[in-house]
């Protein structure tokens, strides 16, 4: 920030201020009292989130407070995620009422922590006229330490709002980014968003904004953005995996825009989630929303993981979290299953949403309800595999279940695991637990997979569990949820345990004759498209592929991939940050694969699925099958279909010749 050293500057006084909480607890009667000192007893449920400012004193300074008041349903907690900022100061609101479970304390605080990190806490008990707040209050402090102040209130009779004002105030008086100086110009910037009449701008516009005002250094460009989103002002999700590349927005114009869908009566009881354009014309603002934003605004939902288009004429769209909460009947797998659950400390509802959303070209027969999904693994048009997946809010778990062949059982929960591996990324935080049930006693239970893990890894081959006077076989128990290849990369990649390099010299002991796919385990599902599109040349051309799922339960894994080594004629590598980050990839796959490149005449075809750092390792210097400029996450359904089709062409010539 040399640009502060060499500016007049001023301080920011103003910081951001969110009610969070459940429905009906009195968020708005409480900002009422607050700003207002009025009450009203008829007070509206919040739909959604209300913006609004509320000036005042602290240390004789005038701050700017933007208050951010959430709705407590439960359809809004999907889109907090990306409303809840860091360093700001946070109001969780409950109903004294209510007991500390059915508030949801801990649920709010975990979302806080993961969300807005360190920033402060103050808890509010509200309508303590009917009865007092009665939670653990040493408990919750020992557990959270930036919970700051517990003040019961009541709006109704004017009870603890002084109080609870002052506490306010001592709080934003603590919040240092209250104080940073500024430079002038970054409030230039800042009054030209402020003011701005679009509702939102191009980064490209932004940045261009920055230069006019002399910020053309792109660090403080960052770091002007990273506030103003903090402040609320504007919204742009720089360090969101997904919303990066969107533009700079008006908050209320998104808010708006998102929850008129959400909250809309006839989505929520009649079409039961679904909406079409015709819905987006009905509920929103013609002169704000014309339609020619219509499909903005529904891509951005689509990258909030809030909704999903739906294979019909004219387009139809589905918001997972307005599904009914009925469980269909047509639920029940058939057969033997493989089982696997995630336990949860809090379980935000939005992660079975998003995963909904996330997996929904692979629903079986639109079999979906609020809380669960039916999902398809299938292989030429053949379904293989089914599998239910099922979140119990309650008891905050989720449980998947996989029927169908036994051979692609193992490929589809580690697709399925993958998928909530990623939702679990984005929320930090999270005490998230692994379990398996043991096999044939379903009422015992459930063992911790990492436990097992751990024990496989000191060189245990048997678990015991006395209560029902068994033994079970480790790694059989394990080769039916993962390889050992896959196991042994787990601490291998934390740096754990030293694997046994393969050796080199067998490559040129052998014939070459077959294709060998090399890819990270996180890009399972990668793999999957590769081996449908390869299908029709297979059964061509007789081609030979070879992945480490070929390997079967029970042989010796380093064997078999040296064996698939030493015969590949060509070697398809799959490219994300995943493989270009795998220490067992790095040392053990792709050594023996670019000397037999340089030495036999191995024909290497990579493919770029997501952006990474290939330049900084040795993939840079063969031709990418596919422009590494637009790598297969980036296309859509159509257009990668039409990837495929010319990387498998390339892949039968390279093969055949």
């Amino acid at each position: 920030m040399r640009q502060i050293s060499t500016s007049e500057t001023r301080p920011l006084h103003e910081a951001k201020l969110l009610l969070v909480g459940q429905g009906s607890v009195g968020k708005t009667s409480l900002i009422e009292r607050l700003i207002r000192n009025q009450y009203d007893q008829n007070q509206p449920q919040t739909d959604g989130l209300n913006v609004q400012t509320w000036n005042v004193q602290v240390n004789s300074k005038d701050i700017r407070l933007n208050v951010w008041d959430f709705g407590g349903q439960e359809i809004y907690h999907a889109t907090h995620q990306f409303f809840l900022t860091k360093r700001s100061l946070y109001l969780l609101v409950c109903n004294c009422r209510t007991s500390e479970e059915e508030n949801r304390i801990e649920y709010w605080l975990k979302l806080i922590e993961s969300f807005g990190g360190q920033s402060p806490v103050i808890i509010v008990g509200n309508k303590k006229d009917e009865q007092p707040l009665d939670i653990n209050r040493k408990a919750l402090r020992e557990k959270y330490p930036n919970i700051q102040a517990i003040i019961e209130t009541s709006c109704q009779d004017n009870i603890g709002i002084d109080e609870l004002r002052t506490a306010i105030l001592q709080q934003i008086a603590k919040l240092k980014e209250v104080y940073d100086l500024l430079p002038l110009t970054w409030f230039e910037v800042k009054e030209q968003l402020e003011s701005m009449t679009e509702d939102f701008i191009s980064y490209n516009s932004y940045i261009g904004i920055c230069h006019q005002k002399e910020i053309p250094e792109e660090q403080n460009q960052e770091q002007l953005i990273d506030l103003l989103h903090r402040l609320g002002l504007v919204l742009n999700f720089r360090d969101h995996p997904i919303l990066k590349d969107t533009n700079v927005l008006k908050p209320n114009w998104v808010t708006e825009g998102i929850y008129a869908l959400l909250s809309d009566e006839n989505l929520k009881t009649k079409t039961k989630g679904i909406f079409t354009y015709a819905d987006l014309t009905r509920l929103l603002n013609p002169e704000r929303y014309p339609t020619k934003r219509h499909d903005y605004l529904i891509g951005l939902m689509k990258e909030f993981e809030l909704c999903f288009a739906l294979e019909s004429t004219p387009p139809q769209f589905l918001i997972a979290g307005l599904l009914p909460k009925d469980q269909p009947d047509e639920t029940k797998l058939q057969g033997e299953t493989l089982e696997f659950q995630y336990h949860y400390k809090v379980l935000p509802e939005s992660i079975i949403s998003r995963f909904i959303v996330i997996s929904h070209e692979k629903i079986y027969k639109q079999i979906y309800w609020r809380s669960g999904v039916m999902l398809q693994y299938q292989e030429n048009n053949e379904i293989y595999n089914i599998a239910r997946i099922k979140a119990d809010p309650e008891d905050k778990k989720i449980f998947i279940t996989i029927s169908g062949r036994k051979e692609t059982r193992r490929l589809f929960l580690g697709i399925l695991r993958d998928i909530f591996q990623k939702i679990h990324k984005s929320l930090p935080n999270l005490e998230i637990t692994e379990w398996v049930p043991v096999p044939n006693h379903p009422k015992h239970p459930p063992l911790d997979y990492q436990e097992l893990l751990g024990l496989e890894s000191m060189g245990e081959s048997t678990i015991t569990i006395g209560k029902l006077k068994l033994k079970l076989d480790l790694r059989q128990l394990l080769d039916g949820y993962e390889d050992i290849r896959t196991r042994q990369r787990q601490p291998i990649d934390k740096g754990i345990i030293e694997p046994v390099p393969i050796k080199e010299p067998i490559m040129s002991e052998s014939i070459r004759n077959q294709i060998f796919i090399s890819y990270s385990h996180q890009d399972a599902e990668w793999l999957t498209e590769l081996q449908t599109q390869l299908k029709p040349y297979i059964r061509a051309e007789s081609l030979i592929v070879w992945d480490d799922t070929k390997i079967k339960p029970g042989a010796k894994w380093k064997a078999e991939i040296e064996k698939a080594l030493a015969t590949a004629k060509v070697a398809i590598l799959l490219v994300s940050p995943d493989f270009i980050g795998s220490d067992f990839i790095h040392r053990h796959e792709l050594p023996p694969l670019l000397n037999a490149a340089e030495q036999e005449g191995l024909t290497i075809i990579w493919i770029p699925i997501s952006a990474s750092s290939y330049r900084k390792t040795d993939i840079e210097k063969y031709q990418a099958v596919h422009p590494p400029n637009k790598p297969l996450d980036t296309l859509n359904k159509a257009e990668r279909n039409q990837a495929w089709v010319k990387i498998c062409e390339e892949v039968e010539k390279a093969a055949i010749k």
